[in-house]
């Protein structure tokens, strides 16, 4: 039909439908772009999940074996973390359900402490053992 034919708001409405379709072109190109990002994602996240568990599992027997005293404990402070340290109320909430001895550091009267007893000696064993401070200290002593 040619242009001439079409009254003002019958060309706008076309203009809107042609910049539309432009727009959906870009978006479908949009989304193969992400399309083929995402393709390797769960891959890596396979592979850190494999090494993560090879470090804290032992291959022989399944045993955990990481720096907490149990899976469980090491759970219950991954969960405190994250609720604590990133607002997640999901962590919270799982805290309050798995771990009720946990639960109760976020009700304690002690407001002054940040971490919970039972998560202590673990912590300075961590930073004893992986802290940056100690390995500056070792390397300006060499």
């Amino acid at each position: 039909m040619p242009q001439g034919l079409l009254d003002s708001e019958t060309k706008q409405l076309l203009g809107e439908v042609k910049a539309a379709l432009a727009d959906q072109s870009k978006l479908n190109a949009a989304v193969q772009q992400l399309e083929s990002q995402m393709l390797g994602l769960p891959k890596t996240i396979e592979n850190r999940i494999k090494a993560i568990k090879s470090v804290a599992f032992d291959p022989r027997n399944g045993r955990y074996r990481g720096l907490f005293g149990s899976e469980d404990q090491a759970r219950s402070f991954g969960l405190f973390v994250m609720a604590k340290a990133a607002s997640m109320t999901w962590a919270a909430d799982a805290i309050k359900s798995e771990f009720p001895d946990t639960a109760k550091a976020f009700t304690s009267t002690n407001a002054g402490n940040l971490i919970p007893e039972e998560f202590k000696g673990n912590i300075v064993s961590m930073i004893e053992s992986y802290g940056v401070f100690e390995r500056s200290l070792a390397k300006s002593l060499l």
